[in-house]
């Protein structure tokens, strides 16, 4: 894999820089073994009955858009002592789900990030890095459209793929249902130091993220939902964003987030919906979005064109 890798590449590789797509998008392949029998009125035996069950908790069976909020916490860890708080982030993403002839299902995902002070809805546009000391211009994120194919086995993507998130075993708790994935993956940096010497996170970039998605039985089971309400967890332990100038060194951030399935924008807190009116207005707007956006070689573009 070249050092050329962007957004776009990290996200078909089902873990990107994108911090719901790795969860949205990972395998639904699980052994029946692990299904527990109480699940009401679901062949869980059945590969598709799973397979449908899960795209109702990631998406849904229908030709029709899923909007997901989540808020995320990150701290800073440098190999020394405790967690350092960082930021946090007003996380929005949506997804346009398609049925394909095959039995498949389309998604084109949309995915956004507005960074605030940390536990605050406060927008930040620049941030004191507590490890160098350096006021940092911070890059708010967008991405996609990132377009890929989802059945029973995962994504069905390009050559350019090369992981993907691995599911966990599907568990069930009383009236609910939680899926949970893992992934672990790691690349040449997109920012090698001889070339940017302060973005640089290092020649390596690592990427770890696991997520769950929680449903109730009742609406998994009910063949007239198509889209099941589910809450969202994930952590994500991320080489340093080379917005941060930690000029390599060791360390990552983590970062910690809950959110759920929502029905619009309009059902968020006016803090959330001013940022991203203010700093990612595409989402608010898909059909409009334009050409594709890469953030990665966006942010790679400023830093070259200040150069020059």
């Amino acid at each position: 894999m070249s050092n050329r890798i962007t957004r776009r590449d990290m996200l078909s590789a089902g873990a990107g820089f994108g911090l719901v797509s790795a969860s949205l998008l990972g395998s639904t392949r699980l052994a029946a073994d692990t299904i527990s029998p109480s699940v009401p009125n679901l062949d869980l035996n059945d590969p598709q009955v799973r397979f449908k069950a899960q795209v109702k908790m990631r998406g849904t069976l229908a030709d029709a858009a899923v909007k997901r909020f989540v808020r995320l916490h990150i701290w800073g860890y440098d190999h020394e002592g405790t967690l350092v708080p960082f930021f946090s982030m007003n996380n929005y993403s949506v997804n346009k789900w398609r049925n394909l002839a095959n039995g498949n299902h389309a998604v084109q995902v949309f995915e956004s990030g507005v960074y605030t002070k940390f536990g605050s809805y406060d927008v930040i546009t620049e941030w004191d890095n507590p490890f160098t000391g350096e006021r940092r211009e911070i890059q708010q994120f967008r991405a996609g459209p990132l377009n890929v194919e989802f059945g029973p086995d995962g994504i069905i993507a390009g050559a350019e793929t090369t992981v993907k998130p691995k599911p966990m075993q599907l568990e069930t708790m009383e009236d609910s249902i939680v899926a949970m994935t893992q992934s672990s993956f790691s690349f040449p940096s997109p920012f090698q130091p001889e070339e940017f010497p302060k973005e640089s996170p290092g020649r390596m970039f690592f990427w770890d993220s696991h997520s769950s998605h929680m449903s109730p039985m009742s609406a998994v089971a009910d063949p007239d939902v198509q889209s099941a309400p589910t809450a969202t967890t994930l952590t994500n332990f991320v080489s340093w964003a080379p917005w941060m100038g930690m000029s390599q060194r060791p360390g990552r951030t983590y970062g910690r987030g809950v959110g759920r399935k929502i029905s619009g924008i309009e059902t968020l807190p006016r803090e959330v919906i001013r940022s991203i009116e203010e700093h990612t207005p595409q989402m608010l707007d898909i059909d409009n979005w334009g050409p594709p956006f890469d953030d990665v070689a966006d942010y790679k573009r400023k830093l070259k064109s200040q150069r020059e």
